[in-house]
């Protein structure tokens, strides 16, 4: 618990990530530029960034004359969408990195009853060399045609 909480304060060290996307919101089946930018100064072993689509379903079920909610939570679709290798900047610099992203239109849902919520995010992973990795979930809006 202790290490947790030393890698804990060691990330808050570490500057935010910022994903802009040049089109919101977006369609299935069509894509988008995303512009990654990490503020320095940062050595990276490696940035990815992955697509990721989630289905959270609930649904009221009676157990022992109660009615309960479960919910259940699902990664329907996962691409990585960016991936960088050793790169740095400086104090005042930043690392900036370009990609064209898909939003597949033939996601299946997870067959599960209930209600169903879906959720897309940009997913950005990052190992810094001599620290501690980060992580930071951007959601996106994306909707049917």
């Amino acid at each position: 618990m202790f290490v947790l909480g030393i890698k804990m304060v060691l990330m808050t060290r570490i500057p935010e990530t910022v994903a802009e996307v040049d089109n919101m919101p977006v369609h299935l089946g069509e894509s988008f530029q995303l512009t990654i930018r990490q503020p320095g100064p940062i050595r990276l072993k490696s940035l990815r960034v992955n697509l990721v689509c989630e289905q959270t379903t609930t649904r009221e079920v009676q157990r022992a004359g109660e009615t309960k909610t479960d919910t259940d939570r699902r990664i329907i679709h996962q691409t990585n969408v960016l991936d960088l290798k050793e790169t740095g900047a400086g104090h005042g610099e930043q690392v900036i990195a370009h990609a064209t992203v898909n939003v597949p239109a033939g996601v299946r849902l997870a067959d599960i009853e209930g209600r169903k919520e879906i959720t897309w995010r940009l997913e950005v992973w990052g190992r810094v060399r001599g620290w501690v990795g980060f992580g930071h979930p951007y959601v996106i809006q994306v909707l049917n045609r």
